[in-house]
């Protein structure tokens, strides 16, 4: 009788590390998609600063063009 409740006892641990050890693996899985995410947000914005980088230094590069030449 003793060593049947040992075995419960044992199964019962085991089943519960499984469930932990499920629940971190699905909450590392979910920080690497956040991870990712946010990755992908600050090079859409790397992007898009360097777009409005060069726009703004053709922009300045056109207009001393056309003020030189005008001249």
């Amino acid at each position: 009788v003793l060593q049947t409740d040992i075995d419960q006892n044992e199964a019962d641990a085991d089943a519960a590390i499984s469930a932990l050890q499920a629940d971190v693996d699905q909450n590392e899985a979910d920080a690497d998609a956040a991870i990712a995410a946010l990755q992908a947000d600050v090079d859409q914005n790397e992007s898009d600063a360097d777009a409005a980088i060069l726009a703004e230094e053709t922009r300045q590069n056109s207009s001393s063009f056309c003020i030189k030449f005008n001249d």
